[in-house]
């Protein structure tokens, strides 16, 4: 019998993060449920630039593992009764964790709920690392070689057991390279995109339902370059100038508010502590942990390629999206085919806003493909014919069979 669901995490808990793992909803069920934060052993950059930048939006909770001793020691004390959902991919820097975890009885899940249409970076960039000759030195020809054999595909030949289960969302779950994991007992369980868990929560408020189109257009915030935590998780800087970009986002917002008829607000990045009217925005209205609210409210919906462009799918709102001078001219993480690659599963084409914003034609961009919305959110958000439960409600519900 499964007593207790430890959750293995490699970016600090924040107090959203602790909703949307269904921490209630397992504990309402019974379980007893924990956290193990790697972070300071996986990504000790990100560790220690959260922990200074947002120390209130962390959530003390848990255990906090500082050293491979003290992990391996936490992992083979677990029993038969838990069970473990592991919030980090297989990868060099976790091989060891769930190597521990292969060395015991407990029985795990690996989450693949939140796939997005984007490039693959497991390896950190090595697949590119050859692309141009010029680029090729000794310390990236040496990392090459160390992230290869953590490739997913190897790792049972590492010793490494297979999950229990598979958390997939849409379809297109099952395309990860994660998927090598699979095993001959490994279940395929369909839940959906946590940002479906919130429209979940929304769907019967009084709010929702009085909920038109307003004059408002929402601008999804990456963070970077202002504040670039996330980049920090793959050890990278952030491509982005302030002095190009933010000029360029606010002559941009600047057209669409004449041209639409519209005011631009901006949904601040989670990991971001911007003021309510930054000057870099132009003076608009930022907003912090609002994101599905404003969606809701907005006319038009713009991003580069974040993952909230799910709620968008899901509210059925146009979207925009757009990429800059500075995107493009990254080769090695590859930012503007991850834009294009979104784009193209909404119907539309990037725009680049650093060159002829004004000849953009707006009502192409008001558009909303219904056969393109369909498409991306089996594919991306929910599988067709899934159950229309809360994720953890499916997981809880499962695991109450062993």
């Amino acid at each position: 019998m499964i007593k207790k669901i430890i959750f293995f995490v490699s970016s600090p808990l924040s107090k959203r993060d602790y909703k949307r793992f269904g921490i209630e909803i397992l504990r309402n069920n019974g379980f007893e449920v924990d956290v193990f934060d790697f972070t300071p052993m996986v990504n000790p950059l990100l560790y220690h630039y959260q922990k200074k930048a947002f120390p209130h939006k962390t959530k003390e909770e848990g255990v906090t593992i500082v050293s491979r001793k003290d992990g391996y020691q936490s992992i083979l004390t677990l029993t038969g009764e838990c069970f473990v959902v592991c919030l980090m991919h297989y990868r060099r820097e976790t091989f060891w964790i769930y190597k521990a975890l292969s060395n015991t009885k407990v029985l795990y899940a690996i989450d693949l709920l939140n796939n997005f249409p984007s490039t693959d970076i497991s390896g950190v960039g090595s697949n590119r690392i050859f692309k141009k000759k010029s680029q090729i030195t000794l310390p990236k020809i040496i990392n090459f070689i160390n992230n290869y054999r953590f490739r997913p595909s190897f790792a049972k030949y590492l010793g490494i057991r297979g999950p229990k289960f598979i958390l997939a969302g849409g379809e297109s779950s099952l395309n990860s390279s994660y998927t090598a994991l699979i095993e001959e007992n490994t279940e395929i369980l369909w839940l959906h995109c946590l940002d479906y868990d919130i429209y979940l929560d929304h769907l019967n408020s009084v709010e929702f339902k009085a909920t038109t189109n307003s004059n408002k257009a929402l601008f999804i915030d990456g963070g970077g370059p202002q504040f670039s935590g996330d980049e920090l998780i793959h050890g990278r800087k952030c491509i982005l100038s302030k002095e190009k970009y933010y000029p360029s986002l606010c002559r941009f917002f600047d057209v669409i508010e004449n041209k639409l008829d519209v005011s631009v607000e901006i949904a601040a990045h989670p990991q971001s502590d911007h003021e309510n009217r930054p000057y870099y925005f132009g003076q608009r209205l930022v907003l912090h942990d609002m994101i599905f609210k404003m969606i809701m409210q907005s006319k038009i919906v713009i991003t580069h390629a974040s993952t909230a462009v799910n709620i968008a799918n899901i509210l059925k709102k146009p979207v925009i999206f757009i990429t800059t001078d500075e995107f493009e001219a990254d080769t090695f993480f590859s930012y503007s085919v991850n834009i294009r690659s979104a784009a193209s599963w909404f119907g539309k084409k990037p725009i680049n806003i650093d060159h002829n914003i004004d000849s953009v034609d707006f009502s192409q961009e008001l558009l909303v493909d219904e056969i393109c919305y369909h498409k991306y959110k089996n594919a991306f958000i929910k599988k067709d014919g899934s159950e229309d439960l809360p994720s953890w409600q499916i997981l809880a519900n499962r695991l109450k069979e062993f």
